[in-house]
């Protein structure tokens, strides 16, 4: 994984559209480095955990995008291909994409990336902040890049 060209994306992204807050959620295994150089780039890195209480409320907030036709994506490839592969599982906790087991392992990263960035989205609409402003999202629907 290359920290330093993600990191420099980020930061290149953070100038081009308007993060909630200048946050930046990250799956936090293994990029205690990347959360570093983002702090130090004046963004404020999320650790999103993967569990399935964690994630099920931005999955299932991405699952209702998904049905009602409001998630783009610019048609990439990539996540065209991950979203027509990833297999959702209900637990007790909730909802959870998961990528299958040994052999039927799938790649699915992409969803996952914007699963956590969407997570974060659902924290700032379940607490309000004194100054309410409407979300773009109510709109035109979340845009992974």
């Amino acid at each position: 994984i290359e920290h330093d060209k993600i990191r420099r994306e980020i930061v290149e992204l953070s100038k081009q559209y308007q993060f909630i807050d200048r946050q930046v959620a990250i799956d936090e295994y293994n990029a205690w480095q990347l959360m570093a150089d983002l702090t130090a780039a004046g963004l404020e890195p999320v650790a999103v955990k993967q569990s399935v209480a964690a994630i099920s409320p931005a999955a299932s907030e991405f699952y209702r995008l998904v049905i009602e036709g409001k998630l783009h994506h610019g048609s990439n490839p990539l996540l065209n291909w991950q979203a027509s592969i990833v297999e959702v599982v209900e637990r007790f906790e909730g909802l959870k994409p998961h990528k299958g087991k040994g052999s039927d392992k799938k790649r699915i990263d992409g969803v996952m990336a914007c699963i956590d960035s969407l997570s974060r989205a659902v924290v700032d609409k379940a607490t309000p902040k004194p100054i309410q402003r409407r979300s773009v999202y109510e709109d035109r629907g979340i845009i992974c890049l």
